[in-house]
């Protein structure tokens, strides 16, 4: 141990020593200004680099998927990151605990399971599947909005429609597609067709664009003509919300059998390995 920390230190000063000299030439081969000019275009590039790193992390798939996912703090550079340290962290561990097999079996599944641009490895599974449930709760908050906007225009009185105060008394009874409503009111001050049309093509799918349509042009309809409108779509969501349901429940019946099944499976093969154990020790004896 003495040897190893003796050599160590020995290194150590000869970097130290290198390092000296390598700033000593640096001075006497440029001059203050130089040196001045030379640091400021390395920060220049270094300062460059790092904005273009943060635009390509910021508009990778990686992120966007994220983002979908509603984990806005989580980009390409930090999952890299969480990936290497949980990496450096299990091959530590597993490399003074068991053999180098199980340690490379581990760095491979773990670089498999966490590589989110694999189709089938286990964060993108999560990512597509927590991206389905938000867009399922988006549709059905479209759906409890397109019921919202119907049941205030019944029992609103009076002919003139106050777009800006109808959408804001809806927004305590939404969360995924809140910041959608939000930003249509910002908008809609200034273009009622545009915030429509934003609103479409930020949630996407046949009621948000029915929804962006109708509510883009709604401060041009009166009370009687808006209720028209919305009672002509209401069979079609009605249809639309049913057939959610009825797929919702599919997948849910599909999943309790994979389950069942695969207990099924695995006691049966217990039991058969079980049998098999017993015979193999009767035959020994």
């Amino acid at each position: 141990m003495t040897a190893y920390v003796l050599t160590a230190i020995q290194y150590g000063v000869f970097l130290i020593f290198v390092v000296l000299a390598m700033m000593q030439t640096y001075a006497a081969l440029y001059s203050k200004e130089e040196r001045r000019f030379m640091r400021n275009r390395v920060k220049r590039n270094l300062r460059k680099q790092n904005e273009v790193t943060k635009k390509r992390a910021a508009e990778s798939e990686v992120t966007l998927m994220f983002g979908e996912a509603h984990l806005p703090w989580m980009n390409t550079l930090r999952f890299a990151l969480l990936r290497v340290i949980g990496l450096m962290g299990g091959l530590m561990y597993l490399s003074f605990t068991t053999s180098w097999t199980n340690t490379v079996l581990f760095m491979v599944f773990w670089l498999v399971l966490t590589e989110p641009l694999f189709k089938f490895s286990l964060i993108r599974l999560y990512l597509a599947r927590r991206i389905k449930k938000i867009t399922e709760k988006k549709e059905g908050e479209l759906f409890s909005l397109f019921a919202m906007l119907k049941t205030d225009l019944i029992g609103n009185t009076r002919d003139e429609i106050n777009v800006y105060h109808l959408l804001k008394d809806t927004l305590p009874y939404v969360y995924y597609i809140k910041p959608m409503v939000n930003q249509f009111l910002r908008q809609w001050k200034e273009s009622p067709q545009t915030a429509g049309q934003n609103f479409e093509s930020a949630l996407g799918g046949e009621t948000a664009q029915f929804l962006g349509d109708f509510l883009g042009g709604l401060h041009r309809m009166d009370r009687d003509n808006a209720l028209q409108v919305l009672e002509e779509q209401n069979e079609v969501f009605g249809h639309r919300r049913s057939e959610m349901l009825l797929q919702k429940a599919e997948v849910q019946r599909n999943s309790f059998y994979t389950f069942f099944f695969l207990s099924a499976f695995a006691v049966i093969g217990w039991f058969m390995w079980f049998m098999f154990q017993m015979t193999s020790q009767s035959m020994n004896f």
